[in-house]
């Protein structure tokens, strides 16, 4: 049975816990397809809206920094009664955060699967390749009327992809994504990690990570898809987490 607690969705189960963190501009709702599946398999799935996103505060006087998300996740892990360590599941920022946390937060996390994060290795590649994208994205990153384009998208979105204020967004934006320190955060974790990538997601993640990653406790996938493998592929991605959780299970810990 699914219980709602705001920016806490648990949808039930009574196995092993498995925590959801969206990425950038999302929010609980990215996981519909597959919490309920999850769920049908033997696992206690929970998932967490990012603070700034969906329906989690959003607090102008937040810096949303890598430190106010984890501390964040963890509040909300607590609020869930969550005791045991869990598989902890990240999506693109979400799967930075997630890291992050894990380095933290180390008796807290089983293991980690890791989808899709922008791996990039200083804050001149980060910067680069985003408004690289398109003109578009470089108009909605960057343009002075940018804040009108965001508003415009924020009254048409469905299912709350696009629910974040201006400081949120940005705030996220400059100290998670373009601060670039995923690559060296995904070197010092002591979990088993799963890291999919896509073939046709931005290759300079593929690139770094054949360069830069050196941790023998990540696996790296590489499947034909995009960034948004959770939507495209949605049933590869359920087999693979399903899997990854049941078969790289660290000792039990009470946390």
């Amino acid at each position: 049975m699914t219980k709602r607690q705001h920016h806490i969705i648990d949808y039930g189960g009574e196995g092993e816990t498995i925590v959801f963190l969206h990425g950038f501009l999302s929010s609980h709702h990215y996981w519909r397809k597959l919490a309920p599946s999850l769920v049908k398999s033997g696992f206690h799935v929970i998932s967490i809206d990012l603070i700034g996103f969906g329906n989690a505060p959003k607090p102008a006087s937040s810096s949303y920094t890598y430190n106010t998300h984890v501390q964040y996740v963890h509040n909300a892990l607590a609020q869930a009664g969550v005791n045991q360590p869990i598989t902890l599941v990240g999506h693109s920022m979400g799967a930075l955060i997630a890291m992050r946390y894990a380095r933290h937060y180390q008796a807290w996390v089983r293991t980690l699967v890791l989808l899709h994060p922008p791996l990039y290795i200083n804050t001149e590649q980060a910067r680069t390749t985003l408004r690289d994208t398109s003109v578009l994205y470089k108009f909605l990153l960057d343009h002075p009327a940018r804040h009108i384009a965001w508003g415009t998208m924020r009254r048409l979105s469905m299912h709350n992809l696009a629910r974040h204020s201006a400081i949120s967004r940005e705030r996220s934006l400059e100290h998670i994504i373009e601060r670039a320190e995923g690559m060296r955060d995904i070197n010092r974790l002591a979990q088993p990690t799963l890291l999919i990538l896509g073939s046709r997601d931005r290759q300079i993640y593929i690139d770094n990570a054949r360069i830069y990653l050196k941790n023998s406790h990540v696996l790296t996938k590489i499947i034909d898809t995009g960034h948004h493998s959770v939507m495209s592929r949605p049933q590869l991605i359920l087999r693979l987490i399903a899997s990854f959780a049941q078969n790289s299970k660290r000792p039990e810990n009470k946390v």
